[in-house]
């Protein structure tokens, strides 16, 4: 168990959920009385990065190398020398190769029939296969820019009906945790939608670790230079066009596209006392050990973290 004093932020943080809407439900059937509303509504599995496959401007094998391949030159000729430093432009070129765009979706492709084979056998009871419903467990900020819910997924036990679980049995696990556990998606806790405990987050990083060392998942089937979900989207935005400034937008420049690339701190959580590497310094932390903080949130995660 952790040997720091501070308390366990879990949900806690400084940044505020977004003000975008839940949807309507799409059989039309908005409201069943006065209080309640049907929504159809879009959940982001938190503290997991799964490989991408409908990421805007890079949602095909070919569109995604296009644009990591113009990241790649950038990287190669200069533009980012003043912005990057040369550790992390090496690591990045490394695993900026000429199949890393098939590999993406391929990656993301293996990631959802693991996901679907899951639920289909965890949403059902195995003796009277009756199906089970969803939890849903809401993080911190609940409602992200896009206007998904972040929050942890697990099998809904009726205990009218089933008997629950042993605390520590598999069948327990959150899907988060699964994914994680199995190499189909990297560990990736950010500070405001952490677990809900210090122990779970614990439980969460040992499986990221295993699966690390294991190999498993992703790394398994692409190496250990597998470019990680949110390392393809770091790149993407590097190999987007650059603008002039006009009347009505700002210029899109090297600058720019390293500041929109690279919003988030990189906590090291390898030890007891973690370490904070910076924007830039995720590159020198295993895959496993990294946790991450929203730049504009570092001053609360710095009170509240083992730093």
């Amino acid at each position: 168990m952790s040997q720091h004093t501070k308390p366990w932020p879990g949900g806690q943080s400084a940044r505020k959920s977004s003000s975008k809407k839940l949807l309507p439900a799409a059989d039309g059937k908005a409201a069943s009385d006065g209080d309640t509303l049907h929504v159809s509504q879009a959940i982001r599995l938190v503290s997991c990065d799964t490989p991408e496959s409908h990421y805007p401007s890079a949602s095909s094998a070919k569109a995604a190398q296009s644009k990591l391949d113009t990241c790649r030159n950038r990287l190669e000729n200069g533009d980012f020398d003043a912005h990057l430093p040369k550790k992390l432009r090496d690591y990045l070129l490394k695993r900026l190769t000429k199949n890393a765009g098939q590999e993406q979706i391929d990656g993301a492709n293996r990631a959802h029939d693991a996901f679907e084979r899951m639920l289909a056998k965890r949403l059902v009871n195995a003796v009277t296969q009756k199906k089970r419903g969803l939890g849903v467990l809401p993080a911190g900020e609940v409602i992200d820019s896009y206007g998904r819910m972040l929050a942890y997924l697990t099998p809904w036990y009726d205990t009218k009906k089933e008997k629950l679980p042993p605390k520590n049995d598999p069948d327990r696990r959150t899907f988060n945790l699964q994914m994680v556990e199995e190499g189909w998606a990297a560990f990736f806790p950010i500070h405001g939608s952490l677990p809900s405990t210090r122990a779970d987050f614990d439980l969460a990083l040992k499986a990221a670790r295993l699966a690390w060392k294991k190999k498993r998942g992703v790394w398994k089937h692409y190496g250990a230079n597998y470019l990680l979900g949110y390392e393809f989207r770091m790149c993407v935005k590097l190999g987007m066009p650059y603008k002039a400034k006009t009347a009505t937008s700002a210029a899109v420049t090297a600058k720019t596209l390293c500041t929109g690339a690279f919003q988030r701190v990189c906590i090291d959580a390898t030890g007891a006392k973690w370490k904070e590497v910076g924007l830039h310094g995720f590159w020198e932390v295993e895959p496993p050990n990294r946790l991450w903080v929203w730049n504009d949130d570092i001053a609360t995660a710095r009170k509240q973290l083992p730093l």
